[in-house]
């Protein structure tokens, strides 16, 4: 299982859920600003796979688990 972690902290808009299948550079979520609301960063597959477990609380933390990926 390959682990996937926000690069920063922010209101979090998962793109997929578990079960559906990526491909390498799909993006997997955005994250906003929160008092903002403009988008600060997406998160991307790193490889071909199946999502396995996805995060799905309104909040991330920067570096926090957000997927894991069942690598193809």
């Amino acid at each position: 299982m390959i682990p996937v972690c926000s690069p920063n902290g922010g209101i979090f808009r998962r793109l997929y859920n578990p079960g559906d299948e990526v491909k390498c550079g799909d993006v997997l979520a955005l994250i906003y600003d929160p008092l903002r609301g403009d988008e600060k960063s997406k998160i991307t597959a790193p490889k071909d796979g199946i999502i396995f477990f996805s995060h799905k609380s309104p909040m991330v933390t920067e570096h926090q688990l957000c997927f894991f990926l069942q690598e193809r």
